[in-house]
This record gives structure tokens, sequence and C-alpha cells, in this order.
């Protein structure tokens, strides 16, 4: 019998090579800086190297088994669409929540949005506010930040104007501190306290300010919360402290709980906003599977597991700086979040000594992940379990001090 699948591809053979159409923006926004670091790690593994992973803020510690034993006893074996604003049960627990943990009293029914993680809400939301033509057409953000906020931003059509973050003023992003024709043009401004990459906090004050300039400018105002938990001082504060007008804060479940497979989160304030974007998620279809709302709904009702999470990360923090400092690394000193933002030592090239430490199977994640014009420093996540961290710790002081001889 006649191969005919081969005279088919003989035929297509033929034909000049096809040309698809591809939107510039989406090829501007290239690769999303931790799939190339997976890709490499991956080469480590082939090569049979151990690696202690501190590149993704992603944690070991097990799922609380108290919300996970109630999650298998009320999980239904029906299954419905989803409702993409999230069941009321749901949103009832997170605006008590929000009572229990901010002192604020929100309407469960029109301000309070559950999303899929905050990724794809902080993504998804330039898409509802910006449009050719339109005359704010600008996005503050930070210049050491989350890279979803330029990324959501360009592919908007928006443009983004970073301001570049310092240590020696706390990492803070100061509104007012911005020229009044920038901020005449800017639609939407992001603040992420406590912040990742550094762990630097704010206080209410510091909020207050923020949102005055941004009710001068008629800027919605977006606080990414989604650290908020994870403090070992003075709980860090919310924007809704201040106010639900004009504004958006952004919590998940990854850090609070450990559940960053789930994808669980919400986003709370100002209703008319919330509104647009409701229906307009309704469109895009990302609702949260009816599983992942009641692990979610049990979560964020529990806090017995947060504040026992807490504990572990800060008897881990206590290791760390310790070898820190037999190290004479320098650090910025933070009491929120799982980070710690290090400078690379002053006798080696930043890329050099991160190389030499991925080289050892020491995962770290360089400063132009969050900046693409600051070189020499390094986030680390203390994802590992306890053990793992103080094996690490040997590997890399012995790295170190090889690499700095």
């Amino acid at each position: 019998m006649k191969d005919i699948s081969l005279e088919f591809h003989s035929r297509l053979g033929d034909f000049p090579a096809m040309k698809y159409q591809i939107s510039p923006r989406a090829q501007e926004a290239g690769v999303y800086p931790i799939v190339d670091l997976n890709r490499r790690k991956a080469g480590l593994l082939e090569r049979g190297i151990r690696l202690y992973d501190f590149g993704v803020g992603d944690d070991s510690l097990s799922v609380d088994t108290h919300v996970h034993s109630r999650f298998v006893r009320e999980l239904q074996t029906s299954s419905r669409y989803p409702l993409s604003e999230g069941n009321k049960t749901l949103r009832d627990a997170i605006a008590e929540y929000l009572g229990r943990r901010f002192r604020v009293d929100l309407d469960p029914a029109s301000q309070i949005l559950s999303v899929t993680g905050s990724k794809e809400a902080i993504y998804h939301l330039p898409s509802l506010i910006f449009e050719p033509g339109l005359p704010k057409d600008t996005v503050i953000g930070p210049n050491l930040g989350y890279p979803p906020y330029p990324k959501g931003t360009l592919m908007a059509g928006a443009k983004y104007h970073p301001v570049q973050l310092l240590p020696e003023n706390g990492f803070l992003l100061e509104l007012d501190s911005l020229a009044p024709e920038i901020l005449k043009k800017t639609a939407l401004a992001w603040l992420n306290y406590p912040h990742n990459p550094t762990g630097a906090t704010c206080d209410k004050e510091y909020l207050a300010r923020q949102v005055e300039t941004a009710k001068r400018y008629q800027i919605i105002l977006c606080s990414d919360e989604c650290y908020a938990d994870v403090y070992f001082g003075d709980p860090p504060p919310s924007i809704l402290q201040v106010t639900t007008e004009g504004v958006l804060a952004f919590h998940s479940l990854s850090k609070r709980s450990g559940l960053t497979g789930w994808r669980a989160g919400f986003i709370a304030g100002d209703s008319q906003i919330l509104a647009e974007y409701r229906r307009l998620r309704n469109t895009i279809g990302v609702a949260t599977p009816e599983p992942v709302q009641l692990m979610a709904e049990l979560s964020w009702s529990d806090d017995h597991h947060v504040a026992a999470r807490r504990e572990v990360f800060r008897n881990m923090r206590a290791t760390a700086e310790k070898a820190f400092r037999s190290m004479n690394l320098e650090y910025f000193q933070s009491d929120a979040s799982f980070y710690y933002w290090i400078k690379a030592p002053a006798c080696n090239t930043g890329e050099s000594y991160f190389e030499e430490l991925f080289q050892a199977g020491i995962i770290v994640t360089p400063s132009e992940f969050f900046d693409e014009t600051l070189f020499g420093w390094f986030r680390i996540s203390l994802v590992t379990t306890p053990d793992e961290l103080i094996e690490a710790l040997a590997l890399w002081q012995d790295v170190h001090a090889r690499v700095t001889a």
C-alpha cells in the first residue's frame, strides 16, 4: 500500500516555511526569569548534584493537618461551575479574617473578590484600566519588584514607570517624590510591603501618605500584601486600614499557609473598581475551582497554623543569620517575609559568586530578576526544611571560604 503520510509530508515540504503573527508585546515580555532558572537546575540534577533551592518562594513545610483533614471531610463529590467572585462562604471567611487581622469591616458581597492566586490577578488588572487613546497611560511601580507588575502593564499597552528602591530609605516607594507630570499621567500604582525581594516593611503612616497622593491625582492604589502574615516583629499593616476608597489590597494563601500549588487569594477594597473587575474576570474565565475555594475558606478561617509556620521560619532565620555573620555577608535586616536580600562579597563580581554557589547546588535569585539594572545582590528564600538549611549553610560556608580566599 502506498504510504500516503509520506506523500503528504513531501507535498508540505514544497511550501515555504510558515510565518505566524505573534504580538510584539508578548515577545517584548520575554521569558519569565524563573523559567530559565528551572532549566538550569534541571541540568544540575542530570549531573547528579544535590540541590538546595533558595531561589523560588515555595516552602517545603507540610500543609496544616487540621485544615487538610477538615478539607477531606467536607469536600463534595459533585462538581459545578465555580463563581468567579468566589462562593459566599469563602468571601465571608475572608471578611472575618480581615476583621481579625486588621480590624477592618468589609462587605463580602461587594468589597471582596476571590482570585486564583495573586499573580494572575496582578497581571490581568491593567487590562481593565488601559486602552490606547485614554489620557492616563502610565503605571508606577517598584524597580526592585515582582515581575508581573511591569509585564502585565506591557501586555495592556501601557507604560511602566519604575521607581528605584534604595536601602537608605528602607526600600520605600514615595509617590509624592515623583514629578507632577508623571503622576498626572498615572492611572495605577503598585506598593508591596512586606516587600519582595528584600522583606522591607512600612507603617500605617507611610500608607496614609501614599493614599493622600493617589487621591490627589486620581490614581488607583494597589497594595500587594501577600507577605502580611509572615512577620517576626509588629504585624505589618494593610492599606485597608487607611481607606477602601480608590485602593485594592491583594492577598494570597501561598505564603500565609504554604498553599502555592493551590492558587488561592483575594482582592479587597473599592467596591466600584471590584464590580468592574468582577465583570471582566467573568469574561476571562479565571474562577477559582470549587475544591480550592473550600481549602481557601478553611485556611482563612484558621490562624493557628499560620502562627506555627512563623515559629518555624523564626528559628530558620536565626540559623541563617548566624551563618551570614560568620561569612561577613552584608544583608538587609528586616522582620518580615522569609526572604533575605544579600550583597555578594566585594572581592567577587556578583555573577561569579552566584555561579560558584549554583555549581555547588545552592540556588539563589540574582538581583537582575527584579531589577535589570541592579547587579551584585541576590535574594534567598528560606524554603528548605530546617535540616536541609543546616546542610546548605555548611556547604555555602565552604564555597564562600574558597572563592574569597
